[in-house]
């Protein structure tokens, strides 16, 4: 049995896409859990197009990612035997869950995605000095998929249809439902909840047993800019919410000092480039500041 799980917000239209797309998967989810914190509830006749599957839809106020999944998580039936998370702005192409539930049925993972790629972006490669400056402030690695003691996440990018090892995956992933069921997001964050799925999947990864990327199933990922933080909030939750991660790993005072010099360095990443690009850039740093104090107190209350 398959369960998937989508949050959502704002993005109606998307969100029926999505579901689209999963009527048309060769392996189908027998139910699909769908917790909404929209302004407006969807109506019931919205969701009677789809009849490949069963819809369970909540209605929430509470305005977080992260908790929303958890709502979907108590509503899972206990029989599932793959839980799938998916974002409301993602097209996973009709192979998608029949490829990665196959992975973890024949290879010793608790967890494993694909890769996300959004085909509206083409991503440029790291220029020689932004590298250089994220390596020496942990911001970056050569090995794709690594968690840095920093707190921050490497993504696969690349691979040739194979099964990589990684410490974390993306939020769009699939879980042998059985060995996660007692796991729970973070309930410390809000709005978009930058960085749960990192959370989440590399604390599972710690007590629970290993992950993977299958280099050979793409998912596309359109990233929608409808209920997304602006830039000060995102680097404030970027710096903020990366103080989870650190307590919940056990790094302590090494995690901590990288921690502290990742957002420096991040910081005078972002200076730099506003220097070359003759641009304004103080939100991020701001943003990156405040989040930064917060984790200060944090500490000392820990």
């Amino acid at each position: 049995m398959i369960a998937a799980i989508i949050p959502t917000r704002n993005r109606k239209a998307l969100l029926l896409q999505v579901l689209s797309s999963i009527e048309r998967q060769i392996a189908i989810p027998d139910t699909v859990i769908i917790v909404d914190s929209s302004d407006i509830p969807l109506e019931k006749n919205d969701l009677l197009q789809f009849r490949n599957y069963s819809i369970q839809y909540i209605h929430t106020k509470i305005r977080s990612a992260a908790a929303q999944k958890n709502m979907g998580l108590d509503l899972v039936p206990n029989s599932t035997t793959f839980l799938a998370f998916l974002d409301d702005d993602v097209e996973p192409d009709t192979q998608y869950l029949l490829e990665l539930t196959n992975s973890l049925l024949h290879n010793n993972y608790v967890g494993i995605s694909g890769l996300a790629v959004d085909p509206n972006i083409e991503t440029a490669p790291l220029r020689l000095f932004e590298r250089a400056i994220k390596f020496l402030f942990l911001l970056w690695s050569p090995k794709e998929g690594k968690l840095l003691k920093s707190g921050i996440a490497i993504p696969v990018k690349s691979g040739s249809n194979e099964l990589i090892k990684v410490s974390w995956l993306i939020g769009c992933s699939v879980w042998k439902y059985q060995e996660i069921k007692s796991f729970r997001f973070s309930n410390e964050m809000t709005g978009q909840s930058v960085g749960e799925d990192v959370i989440f999947s590399a604390t599972v990864q710690k007590y629970q047993g290993n992950l993977a990327v299958n280099t050979g199933v793409i998912l596309k990922h359109f990233q929608s800019s409808l209920e997304r933080p602006n830039r000060s909030d995102f680097w404030e939750m970027w710096a903020r919410n990366r103080k989870i991660l650190i307590k919940d790993m056990g790094w302590g005072a090494l995690g901590w000092l990288s921690y502290y010099w990742a957002n420096l360095g991040q910081i005078v990443l972002i200076l730099l480039r506003s220097l070359v690009n003759r641009e304004s850039n103080t939100q991020s740093v701001n943003g990156i500041v405040k989040g930064t104090l917060q984790s200060v107190k944090f500490v000392n209350e820990n």
